[in-house]
């Protein structure tokens, strides 16, 4: 069978509703895909379960994201022009003159979206031991897809820019997190020119500032320890602080670690709804929505299959600063 006659059974299949025969032959693209086995119900269960609100909370807040087509453009902040100022009057236009013409420089990247999933084979028997079997199969595919997107962005920032080593946990009074952590965001200035809006702290880092600030004999130091999240980032001027508690299976045993890392402080500026062209240290683009796929694979097994689109990029490593806490 050629192509063409392929592609027409393939249509005349999709069209009459029903499943393609076993020694058909049809040619397989997404569109044909999506409409023969896209679930629109398991979709919506994948959109709307709250199970995963903490995991996309924290992907937000490392990467947030930014809506865009498939192939797109952004605009990597590797240049000067978000901070040129006009200090000669140049900005004043003449009697009859134009105003003063700005030339755009930086790098324009050109990209294209990521399509990820993962999918799970279910047994005839056990949907019918659990009418709900699939449903936790789109739950858990899409935890799963969430802390590989949570580490995917955590790894990234952490290879942008060289980590600076702090000591929090000594309990003698001697250190003090919270200013470790506002020398480094003013350390940021000068060398980006837009601070840190973020602060992300892995979970053994979180431990130490609170024992390091615990144990200092001033009574400003002891009282930050009790800080709540949004205390703390308004006593670093931050718009948001995020203590990570998203864990991963390290291996078959059981062994468990954070995403984020042990003990690592993400300080980066990102913007939430922000667009393709501002100067942000991380972002994800990505399209449309979860996308939920129900595929009967033989007589006696379906596949479920969870995937979205996207792209995490470093969209420019000025202003990022680190700490490895110990």
């Amino acid at each position: 069978m050629n192509r063409d006659n392929a592609m027409l059974l393939t249509e005349a299949v999709l069209a009459s509703g029903e499943q393609l025969q076993c020694g058909q032959v049809a040619v397989a693209h997404e569109g044909a895909f999506k409409a023969a086995f896209l679930s629109e119900g398991l979709t919506g269960y994948a959109v709307g379960y709250p199970g995963t609100a903490d995991l996309e909370a924290e992907l937000e807040t490392l990467a947030p994201r930014v809506s865009v087509p498939d192939l797109f453009q952004y605009r990597v902040a590797d240049s000067v022009d978000a901070f040129l100022t006009e200090t000669d009057d140049s900005d004043v236009r003449a009697m009859g003159a134009e105003f003063k013409a700005l030339r755009v420089t930086g790098s324009t990247v050109t990209a294209a979206l990521k399509h990820k999933g993962l999918t799970k084979r279910i047994d005839v028997r056990q949907i019918d031991a659990d009418p709900l079997i699939k449903e936790k199969a789109v739950a858990s595919l899409k935890e799963r897809l969430l802390r590989a997107e949570i580490y995917r962005a955590a790894n990234m920032l952490w290879a942008a820019a060289t980590p600076q080593t702090a000591a929090w946990a000594t309990g003698d009074g001697d250190s003090d997190p919270d200013m470790d952590v506002l020398a480094a965001i003013d350390g940021r200035l000068t060398a980006s020119g837009v601070l840190p809006n973020r602060a992300v702290y892995a979970p053994g880092a979180w431990m130490k500032r609170v024992r390091g600030l615990r144990g200092r004999i001033d009574a400003g130091g002891f009282a930050n320890a009790g800080f709540t999240l949004q205390q703390v980032a308004d006593f670093l001027g931050l718009d948001r602080v995020l203590n990570s508690r998203a864990i991963r299976s390290v291996n078959a045993g059981g062994t468990k670690a954070a995403l984020v890392g042990a003990n690592r402080v993400y300080l980066f500026n990102a913007q939430a709804g922000g667009g393709t062209e501002d100067p942000s240290n991380i972002k994800r683009f990505a399209k449309d929505t979860w996308q939920v796929f129900e595929n009967p694979v033989s007589a006696v097994t379906v596949d479920i299959t969870v995937s979205h689109y996207s792209l995490i990029s470093i969209t420019s490593t000025l202003g990022i600063a680190l700490l490895d806490v110990a």
